[in-house]
């Protein structure tokens, strides 16, 4: 056997991860991930998205400011001015949208009101649903999708972020937060829409996240605390078992 040893917390968030990944053979499937959290996370699921009628940004529509995300770069320095400020649309003439933000003060942004490669987003306040406790959740994403650069970043922060800390093994798998709402699709699929701890862009904001249980895998879902009994002795069977036949 093993020997046993005393973990910190990353390392046994690690050796957790890996337990749902290798030990649980089934993922659970998207019909009992949505009726959990709904139960045990009190979410409500929202109707799918329609898409509007009209432009992108419309006047009266509360946005938020991406510097980061917006491409052209003959037109981002006034994103850079109001980077991360959240403002409400109050004139849109063609791609150009005009922002006024808090204190009163109204900006240009140029090339905003744009299919992509805009530095202004459609922006409404993550409410944590009241009571709602904190999950963990072991997922891996659909292999076909296509990943962006940007949750690429994400991804490599928080392993940086870690080893800065001390925390040399994080895995990329494992997630732990709190859910913000579900989401109906318009295909008939379910959304798990959260903020999970630890996932942020370059600039130190909080990463809301969609997670596909139809497309992706979860592994596990649970509440925080209450990891199954045996999962540590199941694991350490599962790695002798490994080293034997590598044997």
């Amino acid at each position: 056997m093993f020997p046993q040893r005393s973990l910190s917390a990353a390392d046994e968030t690690y050796d957790f991860a890996e337990w749902a990944l290798n030990v649980r053979p089934t993922p659970v499937s998207s019909h009992d991930v949505r009726r959990w959290a709904e139960s045990k996370l009190r979410l409500k699921t929202r109707p799918p998205v329609v898409k509007r009628p009209g432009s992108r940004f419309q006047v009266g529509d509360e946005v938020r400011v991406d510097a980061n995300k917006h491409k052209d770069l003959t037109t981002v320095m006034p994103y850079v001015s109001v980077d991360s400020e959240v403002g409400e649309v109050t004139k849109v003439n063609g791609p150009d949208v005009t922002v006024k933000f808090q204190g009163g003060k109204e900006v240009l942004l140029q090339n905003a009101n744009v299919a992509t490669g805009s530095g202004l987003f459609r922006y409404s306040e993550p409410e944590v649903v009241e009571g709602s406790p904190r999950f963990e959740m072991v997922y891996t994403a659909d292999p076909t999708a296509t990943t962006s650069s940007d949750q690429r970043l994400v991804v490599e922060l928080y392993v940086q972020r870690g080893a800065e800390r001390g925390d040399m093994k994080r895995h990329v798998s494992y997630y732990s937060g709190y859910a913000y709402f579900g989401r109906e699709t318009q295909g008939g699929g379910w959304l798990l829409v959260a903020g999970p701890h630890q996932r942020a862009d370059p600039s130190g904001r909080q990463q809301i996240r969609s997670f596909n249980p139809a497309k992706g895998k979860v592994h596990y879902l649970g509440l925080m605390g209450h990891r199954p009994t045996g999962w540590k002795q199941d694991l350490a069977d599962f790695r002798e078992g490994q080293q034997a036949a590598a044997v």
